[in-house]
């Protein structure tokens, strides 16, 4: 997948994906703050599930045993599709702001 490789062609870190996740989510919602519409009453949900995904990977991080670091990591996926899918309908982020167009993920 785009993104997902560094320059050596090394995966990347899913904890550094995260962070820039949520950098690229937090820059969204500053655009979509200052905008009119229904993007700016939903900046504040999306800056809770787009930041919360980060907090989930780092919590699994420090998970007490192999089968718990598993449950957490599959908590933080779950509540990624639920919340950033969740009342979209065809609402695009990407097509409401042309920052995001050539973001990886």
């Amino acid at each position: 997948m785009k993104g997902q490789a560094d320059a050596e062609g090394k995966p990347r870190d899913i904890r550094v994906r995260t962070f820039e996740f949520a950098v690229r989510v937090v820059q969204l919602c500053q655009y979509l703050d200052g905008q009119p519409g229904v993007g700016r009453t939903l900046w504040k949900q999306l800056f809770r599930a787009g930041t919360g995904v980060g907090a989930n990977v780092e919590e699994a991080q420090a998970g007490q045993s192999k089968p718990d670091f598993i449950s957490k990591y599959a908590i933080a996926l779950n509540e990624r599709r639920a919340r950033l899918t969740t009342g979209c309908g065809s609402w695009s982020p990407v097509r409401s702001c042309p920052k995001l167009e050539s973001a990886s993920c």
